[in-house]
């Protein structure tokens, strides 16, 4: 285990006296990939490594090792209490995308979501926002969204307070002749 995150591996994926290592990771870091700007990460950057009892780094896995995350109910707060909104994201080091993992919530009530993953990588997990907020964070969705704010305002102004001040202004009186 390594702070909220367990590898379960199964006992033929990996020799005798392997060492797996884990290391926490600043989401500074240059290591750190930046994530989607409507995605919110939970805990910090994990990195495990894993390395035979001769020191030799393990890189591929095959039957794949299952990577989990534990959650908590802040995390599941964040998303609506939807744990399938909650993914292991993976990235291969420094300055490299993060890449979702098929992640799934444990269904034995288990508070954790895993993946299963042929290779060790650093990783994330995330709260994924719903499908159609995605599309209201691309550049054109908020352009057009700003838009379409300032059109609100401006008709509400033309609509509501012009007329009250017209309704607040005295009546003009025709000249006396």
């Amino acid at each position: 285990t390594c702070g909220i995150w367990i590898v379960d591996v199964p006992s033929v994926t990996v020799p005798d006296n392997s060492v797996f290592r884990c290391e926490t990771i600043s989401p500074e870091a240059e290591a750190a990939a930046r994530l989607p700007l409507n995605h919110r990460a939970f805990w910090h950057i994990v990195e495990i490594t894993a390395r035979d009892a001769g020191g030799t780094a393990l890189t591929r896995f095959n039957p794949p090792l299952k990577v989990c995350g534990y959650y908590d109910e802040d995390f599941l707060d964040t998303v609506g209490g939807d744990p399938t909104r909650l993914v292991i994201y993976s990235a291969d080091g420094a300055g490299r995308r993060w890449t979702s993992l098929a992640s799934t919530p444990e269904e034995d009530g288990v508070p954790r979501v895993c993946a299963e993953v042929d290779r060790l990588s650093l990783f994330r997990l995330v709260a994924q926002p719903p499908p159609w907020l995605g599309q209201l964070t691309s550049p054109l969705a908020l352009g057009i969204a700003g838009g379409v704010c300032f059109l609100g305002v401006l008709v509400a102004v033309v609509l509501v307070v012009v007329p009250a001040r017209r309704r607040g202004q005295p009546k003009a009186e025709a000249p006396a002749t």
